[in-house]
C-alpha cells in the first residue's frame, strides 16, 4: 500500500482599502500600484529531459484580484547561457491559464530559468517578472565525471596566497571544439579571464594565484563560435563551476530597526548570518565594546536570523564575536552610531500595530508618518512630546501582507523606515479535504471531497489546483519552495531570495510570527518593491496586451519622395485548422493592426497582401513590429 502526499492550492484573492486612523495629510500612489503580479505553479522543480513541465499561471492586479488588464501571458524557458530555448504565448481567462513545456533530450543538463511576464509589466522592471529556477538532468547523467572542469587542487604557496589548479575538457561541451580556450574567473565578485592552449595530451591546464582570504571562486568555460551582429560572438554552450575556498566563513550583518543607531537611544537591531553558500546558518555569540567588555549575548533562529537591543553611543564601537569549535574567534562590526536622528520602534499586537518614534534632535516639530501598502500611501500628522511620538494603527484597516512605515521630518525627508507584516490568518478561507480511503494501491482511483469556507463558515467557490507528490522523494524539496500564499503576500513584494517562504505561513510553526518580523527587519531593510515616486511623474511606455495581434507599418509611407496613397488596404490570411481572413486600412500614420482573436498555436502561418484604393494588388514594403522581450537576468547559484 502506498500513501500519497496531497497538496491542494486554492485561489482566493481579496480586495482591501487602506484607511487612515489619524489626521490625514495626503494620499499618494507609486507607479507600481498599477503592476500585475504573476505566479506560476510548476509540477516540480527537478526534471529529466524526457519529461514535461506542466504549469498553471495566475495573474492578478496589485490587490491580488484576477487581472482585468492583460489577456496574454508570455512564458519562457531559458538555459544557463541566457538563451530562450522554448517559449509559450498563452491566453488568460480571468487571470488564469495553464500550459506546458515538452522537454527534449537535446537539452543539456543544468540549471534553467522559467520566467513569465505580461506586456503591461514591462513598465515596472525586473521586480514584477516572475522567475523560478529548476534543474534539468539527462537520464544518463549519474555523476560529475562528465563535467568539463576536473581535478581541482588548492595549494598553499605562502602565508597569504594559494594556487588554484584544474584541468579543462571543452570537448565534453562541444566535441568539435579546437584551438585556444578562454576561461572566465570570478573571485568574490572580481572578474578576470585567461586564454589557455592545450598540452601535448590534448588537455587544457588551468593555474591561478589568489589570496588566502578569498571565499568563493567561479570558473566559466564558454565556447565561442556563433557569429552575431556587430562582429560579436555568441556562446555555443558553457559550463560554470563554483569552488568553495573557505567553507567555514560566515557573513554576519546587522540591521538597526528604522535604519540607524542613534546616540543615547536604545534600539532593536536585527542580524542575519549566511554561510559560504549564501544560506542562513544558525549562530550564537556575544556583543562586546572596543575594550572587549561583554554587553549582551545573541542567538539566531534556525535560519540564521535574530535580534538584540543595544543603546547607541558615539563614544563606543560595538562588535559581535563568534567562537568556532576550534576556539577561533571571528569579529564583526556593528553599524556606527549617528550623532542625531530618529528611531522607529514597532510592536504588533492582536488588533493594533503600535509605533513609537524617538529623537534626540531637541525639537518638538511636527512629523509625518507614511503608511504604505502595495504602492498606496497615507500620510498622517503626528505630534511629538519631549522627543517621543506614539501611534496605534488598526490592523483591520490594512490589507494582509507587508506594510511599510516611514517617518518624515518637517521638510518631508525620510528619517527612518521599517517593514512589518500584517498577519490576518483568520480571514483566509478554510480548506477541508476528505479522501474516500486512508491508503491506496498503485494507480488506484482516488476521490477527493474539497470544501471551502470563509471565516463565517459560508461555503465558497474557488479555482483550485491539485498537485500530488511522493512525500518521501519530493516532500523536503517542496517544503522549501514558495506557494500561492507566500508568493502573493511575501515573495512578490520583498526583494531578494527568501529561504523556505512557506515556513512563515504554516500554523504548525509556533515561532513563525516572530521569525517573520525578524525577516522583514533584516532582509526587508529597504527592500520593498514599491518606490516612493508619485504617479504624476510616471510614463507608461507599453500598453496592456488584451489579445494576440500583428501590427506594423507600410515602408513607402515614410518615403518622402514617393507619392502617398492614403487608402492602402491590407488583407491578412491565417492558415491552420480554422483559416481566417482579416482586412484593415492603414491609418494616417502609416500603421496597421490586426487582432488574431483566439488563435493560440505553437506556430501560425500568415499571408499579408496590400491593395490600393481601386482594389488592385500593389506591392509595398510591409514592416512587422518586433515585440522585444525583457532583459534576461540569470542569477548564478552557489554549489
Amino acid at each position: 500500500m502506498k500513501r500519497k502526499y496531497l497538496l491542494v492550492f486554492i485561489l482566493f484573492l481579496g480586495n482591501y482599502i487602506l484607511h487612515a486612523q489619524q489626521k490625514e495629510v495626503d494620499e499618494s500612489t507609486s507607479k507600481e500600484i498599477f503592476a500585475e503580479k504573476i505566479y506560476l505553479q510548476l509540477s516540480s522543480t527537478v526534471f529529466t529531459t524526457n519529461e514535461t513541465i506542466w504549469f498553471k499561471a495566475i495573474v492578478t492586479q496589485i490587490n491580488n484580484c484576477p487581472t482585468a488588464l492583460s489577456g496574454v501571458l508570455h512564458v519562457e524557458l531559458i538555459d544557463f547561457d541566457k538563451r530562450i530555448v522554448d517559449k509559450k504565448t498563452v491566453r488568460l481567462q480571468e487571470g488564469i491559464t495553464n500550459n506546458f513545456f515538452q522537454l527534449s533530450e537535446k537539452y543539456v543538463s543544468g540549471r534553467y530559468l522559467i520566467r513569465a511576464y505580461t506586456n503591461w509589466n514591462k513598465n515596472f522592471g525586473q521586480d514584477f517578472i516572475f522567475s523560478q529556477y529548476l534543474n534539468l538532468y539527462t537520464p544518463k547523467t549519474s555523476s560529475s565525471s562528465n563535467e568539463p572542469i576536473k581535478n581541482i587542487i588548492l595549494t598553499e604557496i605562502n602565508e597569504n596566497e594559494v594556487t588554484l589548479t584544474t584541468t579543462i575538457h571543452p570537448k565534453l561541451i562541444d566535441p568539435k571544439f579546437r584551438g585556444k580556450l578562454k576561461i572566465y574567473i570570478d573571485i568574490d565578485g572580481k572578474q578576470d579571464s585567461i586564454l589557455l592552449r592545450k598540452n601535448k595530451k590534448g588537455v587544457y591546464n588551468f593555474k591561478y594565484t589568489l589570496s588566502k582570504k578569498a571565499t568563493l571562486a567561479k570558473l566559466k568555460v564558454a565556447i565561442e563560435g556563433i557569429k552575431l551582429k556587430n562582429r560579436k560572438l555568441g556562446f555555443v554552450n558553457s559550463f560554470t563551476k563554483s569552488i568553495i575556498l573557505d567553507p567555514k566563513k560566515i557573513d554576519l550583518q546587522f540591521f538597526p530597526e528604522g535604519g540607524h543607531l542613534i546616540n543615547g537611544i536604545s534600539s532593536k537591531v536585527g542580524f542575519k548570518a549566511l554561510n559560504y553558500k549564501g544560506k542562513g546558518t544558525p549562530v550564537s555569540g556575544t556583543i562586546v565594546d572596543e575594550q572587549g567588555n561583554k554587553l549582551t549575548s545573541f542567538e539566531s533562529n534556525h535560519l540564521g536570523m535574530g535580534q538584540i537591543f543595544i543603546r547607541g553611543s558615539l563614544n563606543e564601537k560595538y562588535y559581535a564575536e563568534i567562537t568556532n569549535t576550534k576556539g577561533d574567534i571571528y569579529r564583526y562590526s556593528l553599524p556606527n552610531t549617528q550623532s542625531i536622528g530618529y528611531t522607529l520602534q514597532t510592536r504588533l499586537a492582536k488588533k493594533y500595530i503600535y509605533v513609537k518614534i524617538k529623537t534626540n534632535t531637541n525639537t518638538d516639530d511636527p512629523i509625518s508618518v507614511k503608511i504604505e501598502s502595495r504602492g498606496k500611501s497615507n500620510y498622517l500628522k503626528v505630534n511629538q512630546n519631549e522627543g517621543i511620538a506614539t501611534l496605534a494603527i488598526e490592523k483591520n484597516d490594512l490589507p494582509e501582507g507587508i506594510v511599510k512605515i516611514s517617518v518624515l521630518n518637517k521638510n518631508q525627508q525620510i528619517e527612518c523606515e521599517r517593514l512589518i507584516f500584517n498577519l490576518k490568518e483568520d480571514e483566509r478561507i478554510k480548506i477541508n479535504i476528505v479522501t474516500d480511503k486512508r491508503t491506496y494501491k498503485q494507480r488506484a482511483k482516488t476521490i477527493l471531497n474539497i470544501k471551502l469556507q470563509n471565516k463565517n463558515d459560508t461555503l465558497l467557490k474557488a479555482n483550485t489546483s491539485v498537485l500530488v507528490l511522493n512525500k518521501k522523494q519530493m516532500g523536503n524539496l517542496y517544503n522549501k519552495q514558495q506557494n500561492i500564499v507566500s508568493y502573493f503576500l511575501l515573495n512578490s513584494e520583498l526583494k531578494g531570495t527568501i529561504e523556505t517562504p512557506k515556513y512563515y505561513f504554516d500554523k504548525k510553526n509556533k515561532t513563525r510570527k516572530q521569525d517573520l518580523d525578524v525577516l522583514l527587519l533584516t532582509q526587508g531593510w529597504r527592500s520593498y518593491k514599491f518606490s516612493n515616486e508619485d504617479i504624476g511623474n510616471q510614463i507608461f511606455k507599453t500598453a496592456p496586451e488584451t489579445n494576440l495581434s500583428i501590427s506594423g507599418t507600410i515602408g513607402e509611407f515614410f518615403n518622402s519622395k514617393r507619392k502617398k496613397n492614403k487608402d492602402i488596404q491590407l488583407t491578412m490570411m491565417t492558415f491552420g485548422e480554422e483559416p481566417n481572413m482579416f482586412t484593415k486600412v492603414m491609418d494616417s500614420t502609416g500603421r496597421f493592426h490586426f487582432n488574431l482573436k483566439d488563435t493560440y498555436k505553437n506556430e501560425l502561418k500568415i499571408l499579408i497582401q496590400t491593395i490600393n484604393g481601386k482594389g488592385k494588388k500593389k506591392d509595398y514594403t510591409i514592416n512587422l513590429d518586433k515585440k522585444k522581450a525583457p532583459k534576461i537576468i540569470y542569477k548564478e547559484k552557489e554549489t
